[in-house]
């Protein structure tokens, strides 16, 4: 009967890691609208995505045209949700000719978000605004006027907004362009009220000191230590000048206080690039379990775009042991057609996640790819590590959105249309669902693990490396094969010997007081 129960127990395990191990492979979740895939609303642009913690989700849909953007709310399934706004929608007019959403954050039930407007009132302007959304559609009243808070006079009167960030006390963040030459980073209470113990009065500005070179504003968040980081790029002005051209990936880091933190790279500012020929561009930072930072966007070098990922120490240099020299650039299919990555993710198993587009002729596919967290491409989540994804007749995608759930589900938005010989039809709104990516938490779970074990690939009798993170005390490390093979590993040192072990994939669970998390281990 033991031995019975043994084999089962056993049969169970592997059935289980199989399907551990095939879920690591991207593919369209047919759960999702029965194929994977929504196509909806015409002249809309799915281009922000929040996941509620219920699973539902929230889509920005911006206008293409003058119009106002929305937001629509989604079943698990795919399904509108009635139940959000009118009828599953929500509707962002701020000015009267048309509002564009440039970045969403949900914290603590409130969903909030920035964007531009364009007014014609006297002549038109862009006013930049906050506003804050009560769970179930409307505007939260306590949140600047009826919900909303504009920033059009005085220092406050910005050029544009790229994003927006609540860092764990509740504070509200947007980062954007002053003007071109001048980036600002402002700091508002829960109540839209500027909080005058940043910088002063609310507002940091950071200049470039120099009218032929400009900042681009993508993306604002937070390091461990509660350093605000904004990512970006700085580049030559759009102009004839002698300046010669360059574009250098940016990252800049402020105190608390809203003052530049000079323990930083150069006077907390780093710029970055991966070849003197090459134009790097920032457009999403994530900051690693070791506090060090990614910065996931573009380089064009002379010939097409390419994803590329720059790492940076804590304190502004770059990594050498990441990629090359601290760069992971990738032409996806070799083929020199244009890669562009819009938005990425670091997985909390340290993996990273680039997404974008890739355009062959008129056919443009949403793409992803994946990478190791030494910036090689992940081969067990596609072939060459990077899955394309054409929404059938519609045949001209583009993925700018990108949201991940808590059992490793990832979401897409854009908009998809039809091109034949250059000439294109109307665009929808899509979002796709796709199964293979790895758990998430979220900040502030007082169980958030994650580890490391290097080097990995490895080879038996090799020394191996763990370093846990987050972690109070290790319990106990074990590997676990395909086949069900259960190896203990003595959890009271931080290295260990790899025994002989058979070429495979192993999975590594590792056990702390502070719970529990599972990683690959590579045997060559």
């Amino acid at each position: 009967m033991k031995k019975l129960l043994s084999s089962v127990l056993v049969l169970i395990i592997t059935l289980l890691l199989h399907v551990a191990q095939a879920q690591l492979a991207c593919a369209l979740d047919p759960a999702w609208d029965t194929d994977g895939r929504v196509v909806a609303d015409v002249g809309r642009l799915g281009e922000h995505i929040v996941v509620q913690p219920d699973g539902k989700v929230l889509v920005g849909c911006n206008p293409f045209g003058d119009s106002y953007a929305y937001i629509r709310r989604y079943n698990t399934d795919g399904s509108v949700d009635s139940t959000y706004g009118a009828n599953g929608k929500f509707v962002v007019e701020v000015a009267e000719r048309r509002t564009d959403i440039k970045g969403m954050v949900l914290h603590n039930g409130t969903l909030y978000l920035c964007g531009n407007t364009i007014t014609n009132i006297g002549a038109i302007d862009t006013i930049v605004f906050a506003a804050a959304i009560e769970t179930n559609g409307g505007w939260r009243n306590s949140f600047g006027t009826g919900g909303v808070k504009r920033f059009d006079s005085g220092n406050t009167d910005f050029y544009g907004v790229a994003g927006i960030g609540v860092d764990a006390n509740g504070k509200v963040y947007l980062a954007g362009l002053a003007r071109h030459d001048n980036l600002f980073v402002v700091r508002i209470n829960t109540s839209g009220v500027l909080d005058n113990s940043w910088d002063g009065d609310g507002v940091a500005n950071v200049a470039t000191n120099n009218i032929e070179h400009w900042w681009e504003v993508q993306d604002i968040d937070f390091d461990k230590t509660g350093k605000v980081l904004v990512a970006g790029k700085k580049y030559k002005a759009n102009n004839s000048s002698s300046v010669p051209l360059f574009w250098n990936v940016m990252i800049a880091r402020f105190n608390s206080n809203g003052s530049l933190d000079g323990s930083f790279a150069t006077s907390g500012i780093g710029l970055y690039n991966s070849g003197s020929n090459h134009l790097d561009e920032g457009k999403k930072i994530q900051v690693a379990a070791s506090n060090d930072y990614l910065v996931i966007g573009n380089t064009f070098d002379g010939i097409d775009h390419d994803y590329s990922v720059v790492k940076v120490r804590n304190n502004g240099v770059l990594d050498p042991t990441f990629g090359n020299a601290g760069w992971s650039i990738h032409d996806l299919n070799a083929s020199n057609e244009t890669d562009y990555c819009l938005n990425g993710a670091l997985l909390p198993d340290g993996r990273i996640l680039m997404t974008g587009n890739h355009e062959a002729g008129d056919t443009v596919y949403f793409a992803s790819l994946l990478l190791d967290a030494n910036g090689a491409r992940d081969q067990a989540f596609a072939v060459d590590g990077y899955f394309l994804d054409v929404f059938d007749h519609h045949n001209s995608n583009r993925c700018g959105g990108l949201a991940l759930t808590s059992d490793g589900k990832i979401y897409l938005g854009g908009y998809a249309r039809t091109c034949i010989n250059g000439t294109c039809g109307p665009m929808h709104m899509a979002v796709s669902r796709y199964v293979g990516g790895s758990p998430t938490v979220g900040r502030g779970d007082a169980i958030a693990l994650q580890f490391k074990i290097y080097p990995n690939p490895a080879q038996s009798g090799r020394q191996i490396y763990l370093q846990a993170i987050d972690a109070d005390e290790v319990i106990s490390l074990t590997l676990t094969d395909l086949s069900g093979r259960v190896l203990q590993i003595d959890p009271t040192k931080s290295s260990f010997v790899l025994p002989d072990l058979t070429s495979g994939i192993y999975i590594c669970r590792l056990q702390t007081e502070a719970g529990v998390a599972f990683g690959r281990l590579l045997v060559e």
